[in-house]
């Protein structure tokens, strides 16, 4: 490998005896490849073959190319979780993903047969949609290091919904910050999410989901996001007011009904943010849920924050969750100011900055429950439709509603009730 006119030089291909796109790929001889063997195979699914085509001609390396991947391929299927938009599975992938063209097997050369991958089955997806799609093909064309990787698509044959195929991640961040972990580790770990957010925004796309059990730890201690764009259902168009997410996390705006937006990603990194210093969120104990949620929008209601938590932190956080969008840090000055305390902290030439974060308790969630005054939401924070907007459209007209008549799944029946006020 070697540099020609300030670029890296991959060498040449092996058949067309041009340069290759990258080190052993062709984009050219490879498209073709790809467009010969299309007629071998189906998803089932126009939109889902259209997007593996797109991926897999327009492909300059390995890592873009996206793959129908027959369920027969996968053994060993283990369910990991399950919440509102579908179920997650490991799985060992028989074959493995693509790495480059074998012109002696005439075939393609994969690597890590065998090993554990993510399969995410979603729900409601035998109709899955060009706009759910396109949320997929954006991350994926994006190339964006500190984002999970997908490999492909395939369907789980009982319930005949389509699924994405990922890489393997250990833990997620709620998981490693169970334990007790330093402040200055906590700071990098902050930084490392605010980077790979910032270099999103600055793509133009938003994440849209962000939570902490979207950002997974990878073997070599390196956090990624994962789950880019996958707020709504399958089989539902882009543009809705349903959103699936996780309420504690949501900015009032998307719980209006807004369209998702850099600002709302930063709410929610705020929320990240606390749960990562404090171990919890805590909320007021508000059922059902869009009651909850009425009070974060109309009376500004947030998490508790722990008096032992260090003054900077605290003041952007709250900066994060500023009811005014325009008024929260954009994803570049959370990281420059991050990236500067723990310069500051590591380098001691700030002793009293030092001195806030060193001396900040490390605390498990246990300890923090103690030093917290509101009832304990569940931790769980499930994933569940957010379309209170409806509800809360019809808050803002009448005094009075029936709370019993409230269903998760369906908008409330509204009623004159004496006693139940707003």
């Amino acid at each position: 490998m070697t540099k020609k006119n300030n670029k890296i030089f991959q060498g040449y291909c092996k058949n067309c005896h041009h340069p290759n796109t990258s080190f052993d790929w062709c984009q050219p001889c490879n498209s073709q490849r790809f467009r010969n063997n299309f007629y071998k195979w189906t998803s089932g699914n126009i939109n889902v073959d259209n997007i593996i085509m797109k991926m897999q001609t327009g492909a300059k390396n390995s890592r873009e190319i996206l793959e129908w991947i027959p369920w027969l391929k996968f053994k060993n299927v283990s369910l990991i979780d399950s919440g509102g938009l579908g179920s997650v599975y490991s799985a060992n992938w028989i074959d493995g993903c693509i790495a480059y063209w074998n012109e002696e097997k005439k075939d393609w050369g994969r690597y890590e047969s065998g090993s554990t991958f993510v399969i995410k089955i979603f729900d409601d997806s035998k109709n899955m949609t060009a706009s759910f799609l396109n949320e997929v093909f954006a991350i994926h064309q994006s190339n964006i290091s500190g984002l999970i990787r997908y490999y492909g698509f395939t369907k789980e044959p009982n319930s005949d919904n389509y699924g994405i195929v990922s890489e393997y991640a250990g833990k997620n961040l709620h998981q490693h910050i169970a334990a007790a972990v330093e402040s200055s580790n906590k700071l990098e770990i902050l930084i490392d999410i605010s980077l790979t957010l910032n270099k999103l925004h600055s793509s133009g796309l938003i994440h849209k989901n962000i939570h902490t059990r979207n950002i997974l730890k990878k073997q070599n201690s390196t956090f990624i996001i994962s789950d880019f764009g996958l707020c709504f259902q399958a089989n539902k168009e882009l543009g809705s007011r349903e959103y699936f997410g996780v309420l504690e996390y949501s900015a009032p705006e998307i719980l209006l009904g807004s369209q998702h937006t850099k600002e709302s990603d930063i709410y929610s990194f705020g929320i990240l943010m606390l749960e990562v210093f404090a171990g919890v969120i805590k909320l007021p104990n508000i059922t059902p849920d869009f009651l909850l949620a009425k009070e974060i929008c109309y009376s500004d209601i947030r998490p508790e924050i722990s008096s032992k938590l260090p003054t900077p932190i605290v003041n952007l956080i709250k900066r994060c969750w500023d009811k005014f969008p325009k008024n929260r840090p954009t994803s570049h000055e959370i990281s420059e100011l991050l990236s500067e305390w723990w310069m500051k902290i590591l380098n001691m030439n700030d002793h009293t900055l030092t001195k806030l974060f060193q001396h900040f308790p490390i605390l498990n969630i246990k300890d923090n429950l103690n030093n917290l005054n509101t009832t304990l939401l569940s931790q769980k924070f499930n994933s569940k439709r957010l379309d209170y907007c409806y509800y809360l459209d019809k808050i803002i007209d009448q005094d009075y509603m029936a709370v019993d008549d409230f269903e998760e799944d369906h908008p409330p029946s509204f009623m004159m009730l004496e006693g139940i006020e707003f």
